[in-house]
C-alpha cells in the first residue's frame, strides 16, 4: 500500500519536531522491524520446518526411529578407532570455514 505524499510529509514534520530521543527510537525500531518483516523472506530452512503432530514425544520419536544407545563401553570401543591426526586448533579451525 503506498502512502500519499501528503501523509509522509506530515510524518516528517512530526518526527522533526519530536525531542524525546526514546519516543524517537521506538519508531525507528518499529518500522524498522516492520520493513525487515515485509522485505525480508524467511531463510530457506523455515521452509522446511513443518508443525509437530500433536501428541508426538521424544519417547514416541525414539521408538518409531528404533533408537539403540550405545553402552559407554561400545562408545569408548569406537573413540579408540578413530585415528584423528590433526592438531586440536587445526580441527576447531576447520569448523569455522
Amino acid at each position: 500500500m503506498t502512502a500519499s505524499i501528503e501523509k509522509k510529509y506530515k510524518l516528517i514534520q512530526l518526527i522533526m519536531a519530536e525531542d524525546d530521543d526514546h519516543l524517537l527510537t521506538q519508531i525507528e525500531d518499529s518500522l524498522t522491524s516492520q520493513k525487515m518483516q515485509v522485505q525480508e523472506p524467511l531463510p530457506s530452512f523455515f521452509k522446511a520446518v513443518i508443525p509437530a503432530r500433536k501428541g508426538l514425544s521424544f519417547k514416541k520419536i525414539l521408538e518409531e526411529q528404533k533408537y539403540q544407545p550405545l553402552t559407554y563401553e561400545e562408545f569408548r570401543e569406537k573413540a579408540a578407532d578413530v585415528d584423528i591426526q590433526e592438531p586440536l586448533d587445526e580441527l576447531l579451525e576447520m569448523l569455522t570455514k
